[in-house]
C-alpha cells in the first residue's frame, strides 16, 4: 500500500506538471513531448509543494490533508481532460533532427549510454540502501521539515516555530512539502518517499539535458551529455544523499534550457517558455538560498540582454517580461509569505555588524583562502578524479560551432549568469563568519554541483562533432 500510495501522489504532480508544459508549448509535438516529460516532475512537485503551502495557510488550522488531497485530484483530473482533448498545434508533424550516423557510431553512443545509466542507476539505489535517511543535511534539515508537516496534522505550522526549530530555519519548503505529500499520500512516514523525490530529481536532470539538446541540436549531442552526466559520480551520489542541491541543480538547469528555448529562436515555443522559465526560476529559489542568488544573477542578465543587448521593441520586452514574471508570481509569493512567518534567522548572516562584513570584504587573505578551494574544486568538478577534464576535452576534441547571431548573445547570457551565480557564491563564503574553510570543506562540493548540469548542458549546446559543417543550421530543420 505504501508504494502504491506514493505512486499516486506522484502520478498527480506528473499530470499537472504536463500540463503545465503542454499549455505553455501550445501543444506537444515531436520536438517539444520528450522535454516536457522530462520537465513535468520536477515541476508537478514545485507546482503542489506551492499549492499545498498556500492553501494551508490561507485555510489554517483548515481540516487536515483531506481537503487539500480533493482539490489536488480535481485539479489534476482537469489537467489530464486538457491533455486529452488539446490539440497538436500545426508543428505537430515536423520530422525530429536527422542525424545521418554511421552504424558503428551508433552501436558505440547507444551501448555507452546504456552502460552508464545503468551504472548510475546502480550507485544510485546502492547509496540510498547504504544511507536509507540520506546524510547530515537531508535528515536535519528536509526530513525533519517533512515530519513536522506530515506528524503535525492539521495545525503542522505550529511546528515551525523558530524556537523549535533546529539547522538552517530560513530554508524554504519545496523538498519537505514534497516528501510530506507522498507520507500523506500513503498513510506512514516510509523512507521510500524522500528517496523516490531524490531519485526524480536526479535523473530527470540527465532526461532534461538529453532532450533538450535531442531537439535543439542533435541526437549525438545528447547522447554524449547524458553519458557525460551519468558517469559522473558526484550527481548521482549527491541525488542518493537526498541533498538538497539536486533539486536547485535541477531547477537551475531548467532555466538555462528554457531561456534558451525562449531567445535562440531553435524551437517554435518561445512566448510560452518564459512563462516556463519563471516557474522554474521561482521553484529554484523556494527550494535553497542558492536558488534566491540565482534568480537575482539571471534577472540582471535578462534586463540586459533582451531588454538592450537584443535591441528589442520596448513593448516586447514588457511582454516578455510579464509572461517571465506570470511563472514566478506563485513561488514568489510563497516565500515572501514564508519569510514573514515562518522563517527564522540565518545563522550565518543575521545580527552581522555591517564593519564585520566590510572589514572580512577587505581581507585579501580571505579571497586568497576562497580562490584556493574553488580552483581545488573545478580539479573535483562532477566528481571526475580529473575534474574538468571531460568537459575541456570534449571542447578541444569535438570544437566549437559556429554560432548564428542570436545564440551568440544567448550563449553568451546563459555564461554569463552562470559565472555571476558562482561569484555570488564566492562572496557569500568570503564574508562568511569564522574561518571560510570551514564551512568550505562541507558545502562547496554541493554548492559548485548546482551549476554543473547546466554547465554540461552550455558546453555540449557549443560542441561540433567532427567533420560535421559549421555552419549555426547544419543538420539542424529551421524553427519557421
Amino acid at each position: 500500500m505504501t508504494a502504491i500510495g506514493i505512486a499516486l501522489g506522484l502520478t498527480q504532480p506528473f499530470i499537472l506538471g504536463l500540463a503545465l508544459c503542454s499549455a505553455a508549448f501550445n501543444g506537444l509535438d515531436r520536438r517539444t513531448w520528450l522535454l516536457a516529460a522530462a520537465l513535468s516532475g520536477p515541476f508537478g512537485l514545485a507546482l503542489t509543494s506551492a499549492l499545498f503551502f498556500l492553501y494551508t495557510r490561507l485555510t489554517y488550522p483548515g481540516h487536515g490533508f483531506l481537503y487539500y488531497a480533493i482539490l489536488e485530484s480535481l485539479l489534476a483530473a482537469g489537467g489530464l481532460l486538457f491533455l486529452l482533448r488539446r490539440r497538436r498545434s500545426d508543428n505537430s508533424s515536423r520530422a525530429l533532427h536527422t542525424d545521418r550516423l554511421p552504424r558503428g557510431w551508433v552501436a558505440v553512443l547507444a551501448v555507452a549510454l546504456v552502460a552508464a545509466v545503468a551504472i548510475s542507476l546502480g550507485r544510485f539505489w546502492t547509496g540510498v540502501l547504504a544511507n536509507p535517511d540520506g546524510r547530515w543535511d537531508a535528515w536535519i534539515t528536509w526530513n525533519l521539515r517533512a515530519r513536522f508537516i506530515f506528524l503535525g496534522g492539521e495545525r503542522w505550522l505550529d511546528g515551525f516555530s523558530r524556537e523549535l526549530m533546529v539547522g538552517q530555519t530560513d530554508y524554504p519548503l519545496l523538498v519537505p512539502i514534497s516528501v510530506a505529500r507522498l507520507w500523506f499520500y500513503a498513510g506512514e512516514a516510509s523512507r521510500l518517499a524522500p528517496a523516490v523525490v531524490a531519485f526524480l530529481f536526479t535523473f530527470s536532470i540527465m532526461g532534461a539535458v538529453g532532450a533538450a539538446l535531442s531537439a535543439m541540436r542533435l541526437p549525438r549531442q545528447a547522447v554524449l551529455a547524458v553519458f557525460t552526466l551519468a558517469s559522473a559520480p558526484a550527481l548521482v551520489e549527491a541525488g542518493a544523499m537526498q541533498f538538497g542541491d539536486v533539486p536547485v541543480a535541477a531547477f537551475i538547469l531548467g532555466s538555462l534550457i528554457l531561456y534558451f528555448v525562449h531567445a535562440s529562436g531553435r524551437m517554435p515555443v518561445q512566448r510560452g517558455a518564459a512563462v516556463l522559465l519563471g516557474a522554474s526560476l521561482g521553484a529554484a529559489a523556494w527550494t535553497k538560498p542558492e536558488g534566491l542568488s540565482f534568480l537575482v544573477c539571471f534577472l540582471i542578465c535578462w534586463v540586459f540582454f533582451e531588454g538592450v543587448a537584443r535591441k528589442q521593441r520596448l513593448d516586447t520586452f514588457v511582454h516578455s517580461s510579464l509572461r517571465l514574471a506570470a511563472g514566478l508570481l506563485p513561488f514568489a509569493l510563497c516565500l515572501v509569505v514564508f519569510q514573514r512567518q515562518l522563517a527564522g534567522a540565518n545563522r550565518f548572516f543575521s545580527d552581522r555588524d555591517f564593519l564585520d562584513v566590510l572589514g572580512k570584504l577587505s581581507d585579501a587573505e580571505r579571497y586568497a583562502i576562497v580562490a584556493g578551494a574553488f580552483l581545488k574544486q573545478a580539479g573535483l568538478l562532477g566528481g571526475w578524479t580529473f575534474g574538468a577534464a571531460p568537459l575541456v576535452t570534449v571542447g578541444l576534441v569535438f570544437g566549437i560551432r559556429r554560432l548564428s547571431i542570436a545564440e551568440r548573445k544567448t550563449v553568451l547570457a546563459g555564461a554569463i549568469t552562470l559565472c555571476l551565480a558562482a561569484a555570488s557564491y564566492f562572496l557569500v563564503y568570503v564574508i562568511s563568519p569564522g574561518n571560510p574553510q570551514t564551512r568550505m570543506s562541507v558545502s562547496l562540493s554541493r554548492v559548485v554541483l548546482q551549476l554543473y548540469p547546466a554547465l554540461v548542458f552550455l558546453v555540449f549546446f557549443l560542441q561540433r562533432w567532427p567533420l560535421q559543417p559549421s555552419s549555426p543550421t547544419a543538420g539542424l530543420p529551421a524553427a519557421e
